[in-house]
């Protein structure tokens, strides 16, 4: 009896432990999200601008003889700033109205001066444009384009290659870490006082390695994306499948997992640089997110239901025929469900604009106010307007009143409240 009421007492204190155990697993991933990507693949619909849109408006942006924009490799809009990065080496700021204000910082070889620009990240309510540059330089400036700070980079170690250098607060800044000698690390913090900058935490590597490459690191799949979301800094790797995130406490944690399924790419093949393979997986390329949604652009390779060539043309005039293989898709945040999307139109990738009939709309950028801002080239703008039957008034207005040779049209979608 004594033994079995031993057994009766050590059976109840493991259920106990059990219960507190699954209590504390629930606990830590409550607010990871998983994404089915895997149980969709193959799957599409084409998705209306207006169930995520109230309203659409065009802002075609000055243009005179000393303010051209060739190409927009980046946009940001907050605070009545937009922010344009034209090409690696011009970034320039015009108002909400598309007047032109400034052109930001110099190329050059001096202290406040770049070869080219990396990034740029425009802090919603600070009126403040942080800057990533080559070489290696970091700068923060108004949108006045004054320079407020050069930034300076703290000592790290040689071997380590810093990338998407993103601010989490007013003098903390996230880099992502890639090394070939120290696999141990994938991110870290700094705190820039003054001109000193210190490392203040480091992120242990969540990305299994066999071994320390000597010769170099594997290109774009082990660079990871980062981006800020309110208060925090989101980062991911194409090489995982996790979007981790960095809050005001400074922790990393898992914000959101792709569930792949059977398309995951192994990060042993990745890693392994192998690429007459890669045309079997899925991963994903870009995310923009909301409060309620993540719109994603995902490689899906073979599993692209709705594939296309495209033709690229470099700045010496060179154009190269390119296969597209990308699926754009929605995930809502608050039901947990990921729509994948048909192409509204042949070959072109988005939301079917039926807010106003204008051209297939996806975003580029997203506000800290809600607005989605995209850009199409004029002459792109003017060609489609000549295809519709019926215009809308706004879309008439506009197209009678655009030369060709404008610079871009930004264009942007107030998201539902």
């Amino acid at each position: 009896m004594k033994n079995q009421g031993h057994s009766l007492a050590l059976l109840f204190l493991c259920f106990f432990i059990s219960i507190l155990c699954s209590g504390c697993t629930k606990s830590e991933n409550k607010d990871k999200v998983v994404i089915p990507v895997g149980n969709v693949v193959g799957t599409g619909s084409i998705l209306n601008l207006s169930d995520y849109a109230e309203s659409i408006e065009y802002i075609p942006l000055e243009t005179n003889d000393s303010v051209l924009i060739s190409k927009i490799d980046q946009i940001a809009f907050e605070d009545g700033a937009i922010v344009i990065k034209d090409d690696y080496y011009s970034c320039k700021i015009f108002d909400e109205n598309g007047k032109y204000r400034c052109s930001v910082g110099s190329l050059g070889e001096g202290p406040d001066e770049f070869v080219s620009i990396n990034e740029i990240d425009l802090m919603p309510g600070t009126n403040q444009l942080f800057m990533e540059a080559v070489p290696q330089k970091y700068f923060l400036y108004d949108t006045e384009g004054n320079l407020i700070q050069h930034i300076q980079y703290p000592n790290y170690p040689p071997d380590y290659n810093a990338y998407g250098v993103t601010r989490l607060n007013e003098n903390i800044y996230y880099a992502d870490i890639v090394s070939y000698l120290n696999i141990h690390y994938q991110g870290m913090l700094f705190r820039v006082d003054s001109s000193l900058s210190e490392v203040i935490k480091e992120y242990p590597n969540y990305v299994h390695r066999e071994k320390e490459y000597k010769h170099g690191f594997s290109g774009t799949y082990e660079v990871a994306t980062t981006y800020r979301f309110k208060d925090n800094v989101r980062t991911y790797k194409a090489i995982s499948d996790t979007v981790f995130t960095v809050g005001p406490d400074m922790e990393m944690r898992a914000a959101y997992i792709f569930d792949f399924g059977k398309y995951k790419a192994t990060p042993e093949w990745m890693l392994a640089k192998i690429r007459n393979k890669e045309l079997k997986y899925v991963w994903p390329l870009n995310i923009q997110e909301s409060d309620a949604f993540l719109f994603l652009k995902f490689f899906m390779g073979n599993h692209a239901p709705e594939q296309f060539t495209f033709v690229k043309t470099y700045s010496d005039g060179t154009k190269v025929n390119f296969p597209n293989y990308n699926v754009y898709g929605v995930f809502n945040k608050n039901t947990g469900e990921l729509k994948l999307m048909n192409q509204p139109e042949k070959a072109q990738l988005g939301f079917k604009n039926d807010l106003d009939g204008g051209m297939v709309f996806w975003p580029n950028y997203i506000s800290s106010d809600g607005k989605m801002v995209s850009f199409c080239n004029t002459q792109d703008f003017l060609d489609y307007y000549e295809t519709l039957e019926d215009p809308s008034p706004g879309i008439k207005r506009l197209a009678a009143n655009l030369p060709p040779d404008s610079n871009p049209i930004i264009v942007i979608a107030n998201l539902k409240k």
